[in-house]
């Protein structure tokens, strides 16, 4: 299923013309797509997903496409708990046994857990092409990847290529920072700020998504070959380029699956390359063991991971056996605790500070969105949560000048106020 449900949403927020023939329930979580991207309403598509769960409840496929989108949203709001939820509800729990991860244990018998961005920087310089995943309802996987740009742009790294952007390139570079029409996942708060970071550091961000009409034939197989295609392009154009890819899950598999020829192995056919590809999707809390990686549990009882780790042994890197050969490497990512009620995950990202802000107990349930104050009204939030009625709300942001917007479920605008820290 989760093959089919991944597949799916991709197509549905990529190609909205296909609504009309497509059964009801799913037509209307591509309306809810839609509708996201004319008003950037961030709370209704949560509401509207959670007032229709009923029309999904007895179609598999259809179920899982609803989670999933469901754990999207949630993330984008900043609601971590509620997001990983979702998406465990996508499959059927596993019978945790403690005894699958003492199984598990004897995998890493050998490996030293080292530092995951440094591990990767230290490699940058055999590669052109650095491809890493993530997970589309786990903001962090963005955070890690934000944490690796000034180390990469050292080692000679100039492009940085992500999936999600629409073709608007030239003025997203010149502006300097992501607004509503870029892309999707761009409007995410973390995601936006990846693109601020790079852009900001000297990166150019690029699109590399397949845009053109899905010709007859398999419209799924189409877009991995005409993505590794566009990244096959900038490299014939710029014969220096090294590249960064942050794409989403299994694109960047380098051998076929599912009977799926991915990106990264179309890349490679197309530019004769051997991209480093950074898998980060698997090795993460789920919330629950009982959906969560043996491996991921094993290494979690056997070594302190605070901060994103890789296993090396001598000149190999620890990758799970049912990946051997699709990827080079793969990121495990601490649990994390909640501190002042926001995600841990914030911790690691220094440049971020816990930011009070007292509301009014009226704003209950209402959307606390921090915008930079020197950027445009339509730009993407840099942080926004959902507030509880406790105060203070903390924002996690960085050093600077910021306009503090509180929206209700209609996306009214009921309070704007200036913030500083």
């Amino acid at each position: 299923m989760r093959k089919q449900t991944w597949l799916l949403l991709t197509t549905f927020l990529t190609c909205f013309g296909a609504t009309a023939q497509t059964a009801d329930p799913a037509a209307a979580i591509s309306r809810i797509h839609q509708l996201f991207l004319q008003d950037y309403n961030y709370l209704k598509p949560i509401d509207s997903l959670k007032g229709s769960a009923t029309a999904y409840r007895h179609n598999e496929d259809l179920l899982g496409m609803y989670f999933q989108a469901l754990a999207t949203y949630e993330s984008f709001t900043g609601n971590y708990a509620a997001a990983i939820s979702a998406y465990n509800n996508m499959f059927p729990q596993n019978d945790y046994d403690a005894g699958n991860t003492e199984k598990a244990k004897p995998a890493f018998n050998g490996y030293t857990p080292v530092n995951a961005a440094e591990k990767i920087g230290a490699l940058a310089a055999q590669h052109r092409v650095i491809m890493i995943n993530e997970s589309h309802h786990t903001p962090y996987h963005r955070l890690f990847t934000k944490s690796l740009l000034p180390a990469l742009y050292k080692k000679g790294f100039r492009y940085l290529a992500l999936e999600t952007l629409e073709y608007k390139d030239a003025a997203l570079n010149k502006r300097g920072y992501p607004i509503q029409g870029d892309g999707f996942y761009s409007t995410e708060p973390l995601f936006g700020d990846l693109i601020r970071t790079a852009i900001s550091i000297g990166f150019k961000v690029i699109s590399y998504e397949d845009t053109t009409a899905c010709r007859e034939g398999d419209c799924y197989q189409q877009r991995e070959t005409m993505e590794a295609r566009n990244l096959c392009k900038i490299l014939r154009e710029d014969t220096a380029a090294r590249i960064l890819v942050h794409a989403g899950y299994d694109h960047i598999f380098e051998k076929e699956k599912y009977n799926l020829r991915r990106m990264a192995m179309c890349f490679r056919e197309c530019s004769g390359i051997n991209p480093l590809t950074i898998n980060q999707e698997s090795m993460c809390e789920k919330g629950n063991p009982a959906n969560e990686n043996s491996y991921y549990t094993a290494a979690a009882t056997l070594y302190h991971i605070s901060a994103p780790t890789v296993f090396e042994k001598k000149d190999s890197i620890w990758v799970e056996p049912r990946l051997a050969g699709y990827v080079d490497m793969e990121v495990f990512h601490p649990r994390f605790t909640d501190k002042y009620n926001r995600p841990g995950y914030f911790l690691l990202d220094p440049t971020r500070i816990p930011s009070p802000v007292s509301l009014k107990k009226e704003y209950t349930n209402m959307l606390v969105q921090a915008y930079m104050d020197n950027e445009s009204g339509n730009s993407i939030p840099v942080d926004q949560q959902v507030y509880s009625g406790t105060s203070p709300l903390y924002l996690m942001l960085p050093k600077g000048k910021f306009r503090i917007v509180v929206k209700d479920h209609l996306n009214k605008i009921i309070s704007t106020a200036a913030y500083s820290n």
